[in-house]
C-alpha cells in the first residue's frame, strides 16, 4: 500500500511540474517583493539602522563594569622606613621590612554615568534615528523601482505572447492556403507566382513568430530573474490596458515632489549632516562623568579587604591646534554639498515626471493613430475580399492586404503595451498610483478567426468553381472562319460575342477579370477587342459574376505569349479538360 501511495505521489508531482505556472501581474509583483535579493539587502540596512538606534540610546545610561585580577611577583614587596623618620635618631638608619606577599588578587565593580558631553550623545542618538528613516526611504524607493521593472518585463512578455498567438493562427491558415494553392497549381488553375508569393509570406510570418518567441522568452527570463522564480515554465495571465491619462503635468510634478522616496532620503541625509555638525561642536565643551567603585582584594599589611570609592571626573580639551574647528567646518561643507544635491534632485525628479507624462501623452496619440490605421487596414482587407471575388485583384494581393492588417494590429498592440510601460514609469517617477489619473478604454480587436475562415472558404470556393464552370460550351461561333472574324469590325464582333454565354469547348482559357455588373465587363471587353484581334473574347455569366475571357489558344505557351505581348498584367490561365 505504501508503494502505491508513493508511486501516486511521485506521478502527481511530475504531472504538476509538467504544467506551466500561470501568473497575473499582481502575483508577479508579490513574488518579486518577497524573493528579490537586491531588495533584501536594503531590508538588512533597515535592521542594522534599528540596532544603531538601540546602541545610541544605551550611551545615555550608566555602564556597569566588573573587573578581576590576580598577580604573581618574583619577590615580595618591601616597606622602607627612612632614618630619623619619627624623631632624631629614630630610627637610627634605614630599615627595610618585607611584606612576605608574592601574590595578590582583587575584584572590582564600577558604575560610570556620563553627566555632560556637550551634546555629543544627543546628536548621535538623533543621527541614528535619521539614518533609520533614510534606510526606510531607501527600501521603499527600491520597491517602487522593482515594481516598475516587473511591470515593464511583464508587459513586454505579454505583448510578445499575444502577438505570438496571433501569428500561430495566421501561419496555420497560410499553411492551409498554401496546400490548396499547390493543388490548384497542379491542376493548372493558378499560377506559380501565387504559390511563390504565399510561400514567401509564410516564411516571413515564421520569421516574425521566431522573433516574437525570442523576445518573449528573454522578457520572461528577465521577469523570472526579478522574481527569483524557480520553475522553468511560466505563462502570463492578463492583457494590455488601453486608456488615457487625465492628470495634468502640474499635478504629477507636485505629487513627485511630495512622494518621491529618494527626495525624502536626500532630505534625511541633510538632517543627518546637521547632527554631524552638532557632534563636531561638542568637542568645544568639557566632558563630565561620575564613577562609583567597590573593590574586594587580598588583605595585606598596607591594603584592606574591602574598599569603595566615588569619583567625579571632568575632561576639557583647552588647546588642540584647531582640530575641532576644522571638523566643524568639514561637517558644514558636507551639509552644504547635500543641500546642493537635494536641489538638483528636485529638478531631476520634476524633469523625470514631465518626461513620463509626455511619454504617456505621446503613446496615447500613437494608439489613436495606430487604431485608425488598423481600422483602415481592416476596411481595405474587406474591400479586397470583394474585389477578389469580382476577379479584379489576384490572390497574392489579398494575401498582401491580410499581411498589412496583421502588421497594423501588431503595431496597435505594441503601442498599447508601450503605454502600459510608460504608465509604470510614471508611477515610479511620482511614487503614486492614483486610479483617478487614468481612464480605461476598450481595445479594438479584428476577428482574426473569422478572417482566416473567410480566406479558407474563398480558396476552396475558387478551386471548386474553376473545376465546375468549364463544361462543354456552345458552338455559337464554331462555323465562323478566322477570316470572317478578322473582316468584321470590333463593334460587330462585340455585338455578336457579348451575347454568348458558353465557350466553344477550348483547351486553354485566359480569364482577365470578373465583375458584379455587366457594364464593367462590357467596357473591359471593348478595350480588349482593340488589343487582341485574332482571338475570341466573351463574357461568361455565372453565379452573379460577369467574367471576361479570351479563348481559342492552342496551348498554354501561346496564351502566355499573346497575353504578354498585349500588355495585360493581371490574368488567370485556366486549363479545360474535355468532357468536364
Amino acid at each position: 500500500m505504501r508503494r502505491i501511495l508513493l508511486t501516486f505521489f511521485i506521478l502527481f508531482l511530475s504531472v504538476s511540474n509538467g504544467h506551466a505556472m500561470e501568473l497575473t501581474l499582481e502575483e508577479c509583483i508579490t513574488q518579486a517583493l518577497e524573493n528579490n535579493r537586491n531588495l533584501k539587502t536594503f531590508e538588512m540596512d533597515v535592521l542594522a539602522s534599528e540596532e544603531d538606534i538601540k546602541t545610541s540610546r544605551t550611551k545615555f545610561l550608566p555602564l556597569l563594569h566588573l573587573k578581576g585580577n590576580y598577580t604573581m611577583l618574583d619577590k615580595s614587596d618591601v616597606i622602607i622606613f627612612n632614618s630619623n623618620l619619627f624623631a632624631p635618631g629614630i630610627p637610627p638608619e634605614d630599615i627595610e621590612s618585607s611584606l612576605k606577599n608574592r601574590d595578590m588578587y582583587g575584584l572590582s565593580l564600577s558604575i560610570e554615568q556620563p553627566l555632560f558631553t556637550g551634546g555629543y550623545l544627543t546628536h548621535s542618538f538623533m543621527k541614528s534615528r535619521i539614518l533609520n528613516e533614510e534606510a526606510r526611504y531607501g527600501i521603499e524607493r527600491q520597491k517602487n523601482l522593482l515594481v516598475f521593472e516587473v511591470k515593464k518585463a511583464f508587459h513586454e512578455a505579454l505583448k510578445e505572447q499575444l502577438y505570438k498567438g496571433i501569428l500561430e493562427k495566421i501561419i496555420e491558415s497560410k499553411k492551409e492556403k498554401l496546400r490548396v494553392l499547390k493543388e490548384r497549381h497542379k491542376e493548372g488553375y493558378t499560377s506559380l507566382e501565387d504559390v511563390l508569393i504565399l510561400e514567401n509570406e509564410l516564411t516571413g510570418s515564421e520569421l516574425e513568430l521566431y522573433k516574437a518567441k525570442n523576445k518573449g522568452d528573454f522578457a520572461l527570463s528577465k521577469l523570472k530573474r526579478l522574481m527569483y522564480h524557480k520553475n522553468d515554465e511560466l505563462t502570463l495571465k492578463g492583457e494590455p490596458i488601453n486608456g488615457f491619462l487625465t492628470a495634468s503635468l502640474q499635478e504629477l510634478e507636485e505629487s513627485a515632489l511630495r512622494n518621491r522616496e529618494d527626495l525624502k532620503l536626500s532630505l534625511a541625509r541633510m538632517k543627518a549632516a546637521a547632527e554631524d555638525i552638532g557632534i563636531a561642536k561638542s568637542e568645544f565643551y568639557p566632558k563630565a562623568s561620575l564613577e562609583g567603585r567597590y573593590m574586594l582584594q587580598k588583605e595585606t599589611n598596607i591594603t584592606r579587604p574591602e574598599v569603595w570609592m566615588l569619583t567625579g571626573m571632568i575632561n576639557w580639551a583647552l588647546f588642540e591646534w584647531g582640530r575641532t574647528k576644522s571638523e566643524v567646518k568639514k561637517a558644514e561643507a558636507v551639509r552644504q554639498k547635500l543641500r546642493y544635491e537635494y536641489e538638483e534632485l528636485e529638478r531631476m525628479i520634476m524633469l523625470e515626471a514631465e518626461f513620463a507624462w509626455r511619454s504617456c501623452k505621446e503613446n496615447e496619440k500613437e494608439i489613436e493613430i495606430k487604431e485608425k490605421r488598423l481600422k483602415t487596414a481592416e476596411y481595405r482587407f474587406n474591400q479586397a475580399i470583394d474585389r477578389y471575388t469580382e476577379g479584379i485583384i489576384k490572390m497574392a494581393d489579398l494575401f498582401e492586404m491580410e499581411a498589412e492588417l496583421i502588421k497594423a494590429y501588431n503595431e496597435y498592440i505594441i503601442a498599447i503595451s508601450d503605454l502600459d510601460i510608460s504608465l509604470a514609469h510614471l508611477e515610479a517617477s511620482t511614487s503614486t498610483t492614483e486610479e483617478r489619473w487614468f481612464s480605461i478604454c476598450d481595445i479594438y480587436r479584428p476577428d482574426f478567426d473569422s478572417i482566416s475562415k473567410t480566406l479558407k472558404e474563398l480558396i476552396s470556393k475558387k478551386n471548386k468553381n474553376e473545376q465546375e464552370e468549364m463544361p462543354n460550351e456552345a458552338k455559337h461561333s464554331a462555323n465562323m472562319s478566322d477570316s470572317d472574324r478578322l473582316t468584321k469590325s470590333p463593334e460587330d464582333r462585340f455585338a455578336e460575342i457579348k451575347e454568348e454565354k458558353v465557350l466553344s469547348n477550348p483547351t486553354i482559357v485566359v480569364q482577365v477579370a470578373a465583375f458584379k455588373t455587366k457594364h464593367n465587363a462590357e467596357k473591359l471587353m471593348k478595350n480588349l477587342l482593340k488589343k487582341i484581334t485574332d482571338k475570341k473574347i466573351i463574357i461568361h455569366h455565372k453565379k452573379g459574376h460577369y467574367k471576361v475571357r479570351i479563348t481559342g489558344f492552342k496551348d498554354k505557351a501561346e496564351a502566355e505569349d499573346i497575353i504578354r505581348n498585349s500588355g495585360i498584367k493581371d490574368y488567370l490561365i485556366i486549363r479545360v479538360h474535355n468532357g468536364h
